[in-house]
């Protein structure tokens, strides 16, 4: 009893209330309305510690929440057509259970005396069983992956029990690397590096945001360097045994002119593409210059 139009002052009447929740549970809450009638008989005997000469009065709290409501009719969250809720890859999801059929039955811890459905992630095999008449209000399941099922019995199968169920995601997503880099991750901790050098950095998740900074992994050009350089060394080489390949093969003294107008005619048809027609005693010697000329490497006549 509160001080009020009926109570002036403060007496061993204050103080005189007992909590009807359980009975508003049942008639109320989970529903979209509801009617009662204050003089009933379950209210009255819920009053044991007030005196019969003192006005009875009910006082109601209560809030409104937007949610989905499941008729067994629609077949909503059945087996065949079960509620599935998906966050970003990276995140988990937190279900919360609001059992209003807690005070009904008794608090046991060991076995589930009422099955209300099932929570399922089906990528890692997770069957996870939703039972009722436990506490009112619970944390009822946090996710390993994304991406969970509700499976829910109808009404008559959890013996007319209503509940809600909250869901809420928390986590930050996994990361869309940058190119040339790798990524590690360990619950809200990730790590970025670069794969062409020793260059990392760290970021934390908080409050479902990845707070840190990523620099730039810029990529060396080592290849077209590389390229660069064979390409000098065979031209090198190539031009080393060409000059061998020629002093070997030198004609005699005797046949010397025509052996050099033969080589030079050899040199001057590379450039044109007709390099095998003119180099009949000096294979060798012509692909060697062949080579280096496709290189670009060396300048013909």
């Amino acid at each position: 009893m509160e001080v009020g139009r009926c109570i002036k002052k403060e007496d061993e009447f204050l103080g005189c209330a007992n909590d009807v929740l359980p009975l508003l549970d049942r008639w109320c809450s989970g529903r979209q309305e509801c009617t009662f009638e204050v003089t009933n008989e379950d209210l009255e005997a819920a009053n044991k510690d007030c005196l019969e000469i003192l006005m009875k009065y009910l006082k109601v709290e209560y809030i409104c929440l937007n949610g989905s409501s499941i008729l067994d009719k629609e077949g909503c969250g059945s087996k065949h057509s079960p509620w599935i809720i998906r966050a970003n890859p990276g995140q988990v999801i937190q279900l919360d259970l609001i059992d209003f059929s807690s005070s009904q039955q008794s608090y046991n811890l060991v076995s589930c005396r009422t099955v209300y459905g099932f929570v399922l992630e089906m990528s890692i095999g997770i069957n996870y069983t939703i039972c009722g008449g436990l506490d009112r209000e619970r944390v009822l399941y946090t996710s390993k992956t994304n991406i969970v099922e509700l499976h829910l019995l109808p009404r008559e199968r959890r013996d007319d029990a209503s509940f809600v169920m909250r869901y809420s995601v928390s986590g930050c997503s996994d990361i869309v690397r940058p190119t040339h880099t790798w990524y590690k991750r360990e619950e809200n901790e990730a790590v970025i590096g670069c794969v062409n050098n020793d260059k990392e950095w760290r970021l934390m998740c908080i409050d479902n945001k990845w707070v840190g900074k990523v620099g730039n992994c810029t990529e060396t050009v080592v290849v077209v360097s590389g390229i660069a350089g064979v390409a000098i060394v065979l031209s090198v080489i190539a031009v080393v045994c060409g000059v061998v390949y020629i002093n070997k093969y030198r004609y005699s003294e005797n046949d010397a002119k025509s052996s050099i107008r033969l080589e030079i005619s050899a040199i001057g048809e590379v450039k044109r593409g007709l390099c095998v027609k003119h180099c009949i005693y000096n294979e060798r010697g012509c692909s060697i210059f062949l080579l280096v000329y496709y290189l670009g490497m060396v300048q013909l006549p």
